[in-house]
């Protein structure tokens, strides 16, 4: 018997991701299954992106990314004010969760008022960043290096409810994105929302989100900025991808979605999403090797090697962990073995692919014991480009 079997005992002990939510959002009660996944369905598609809604699920095939929906409860009194967060699954472990405020007589027309604050705002950023549609003046596409990295960054445009202000200056906008820019931010993909309400005299609510989590490394600058006044209730927000071209996670989950292909099939499909050549090569040896790596070292005494041998126009030992698609894939799949798996299956898939998990699995499908395999050591991988 594989590991398989070992593998499937270790991970029904996980639990999905949890979602962190800032103190001024934190709802009162679910009540998703209110939702129908109908409308953000026909969105997509009447903007002619193609899915498939499966258990509530969107699927979009083509580009191997999921999406589900969850409604909560904030505030019943005059009117009922529900919060929608629709989440988007766009690599391993990564899901942009853009929650949108409802607000109506009853559950019919805030949840209507949330779909339609989604559809005006943050919809457009996620098709222009990752379903490849122009969204005219609907998105701001800029590119922005942050820490020595290019990002391309898709803004919203700034979205405001309430009595406009006499004089509605931007320049808050300026100094938030030069905060931005100087802030150390971890490879990959990454998402922003701010949001402000106020009146003449109080704050009402005011949050700067990074990844889902509030950013509390830049909140005390980003509430020291000056804001454009208003008399009564005015609120204005604006929601931001940063996109690198390369992002582990992303491809990771390319990799995975597609793991009965040829390994040049794969690599062509890498290139599609947006990898460069040398960069989908790059992938497909380092990801699936450290996924396999990882489970090895955390189920099994065996030994591998710190080494992996590169094969270009020369033969080049390098050390797997100052690689660093290897180091965050591995920190990736060590993550979802230890705290929560975010998908089973595209973590066997990536398994598949890894040689020293195959050569591990193999040995015990031969006969092998888990025992036997404790002392063995095995040599430094081999790694093309």
């Amino acid at each position: 018997m594989g590991i398989f079997s070992f593998f499937k005992k270790r991970s029904e002990q996980t639990s999905n991701t949890s979602v962190q939510f800032t103190a001024a959002t934190t709802p009162v009660g679910e009540i998703t299954h209110l939702l129908d996944m109908t409308v953000p369905l026909n969105l997509f598609k009447n903007h002619d992106v193609p899915c498939t809604l499966i258990d509530n699920e969107l699927r979009f095939e083509a580009q191997h990314i999921t999406a589900h929906a969850r409604l909560f409860r904030r505030a019943e009194g005059p009117v009922l004010i529900l919060q929608l967060d629709f989440c988007l699954e766009v690599g391993f472990g990564k899901t942009i969760m853009e929650s949108c405020t409802g607000i109506g007589d009853d559950a019919t027309t805030a949840i209507a008022d949330a779909w339609k604050n989604f559809a005006m705002n943050s919809l457009h950023v996620m098709l222009a960043a990752f379903f490849h549609k122009d969204q005219g003046k609907q998105v701001d596409m800029e590119i922005w290096t942050i820490e020595g990295h290019q990002y391309t960054a898709f803004l919203s445009p700034i979205i405001t409810k309430g009595t406009m202000p006499a004089s509605f200056s931007t320049q808050w906008l300026t100094d938030l994105d030069a905060i931005i820019k100087q802030q150390p931010l971890p490879p990959g993909i990454h998402w922003i929302r701010f949001y402000r309400g106020a009146d003449a005299t109080q704050v009402y609510g005011s949050e700067i989100l990074l990844d889902n989590a509030n950013w509390s490394a830049i909140e005390s600058q980003v509430q020291k900025m000056d804001y454009p006044v208003a008399d009564s209730f005015f609120s204005f927000r604006i929601f931001i991808i940063l996109k690198p071209a390369f992002d582990v996670a992303r491809a990771a989950t390319i990799i995975a979605c597609n793991a009965s292909r040829e390994i040049l099939d794969i690599h062509k499909i890498l290139q599609e999403d947006g990898f460069t050549e040398v960069d989908a090569a790059k992938a497909y040896a380092f990801i699936p090797l450290a996924f396999g790596r990882a489970f090895l070292e955390q189920n099994s005494k065996a030994k591998f090697s710190p080494i992996a041998i590169l094969i270009t126009e020369k033969e080049t030992d390098i050390i797997l962990m100052d690689e660093p698609i290897f180091a965050a894939a591995y920190t990736m799949a060590y993550d979802a073995l230890t705290n929560s798996m975010p998908n089973r299956e595209h973590f066997i898939n990536l398994l598949s692919h890894s040689a020293e998990f195959n050569a591990y699995n193999n040995a015990l499908n031969d006969g092998a014991t888990k025992e036997s395999l404790d002392t063995a050591s095995f040599g430094a991988p081999l790694i093309t480009l």
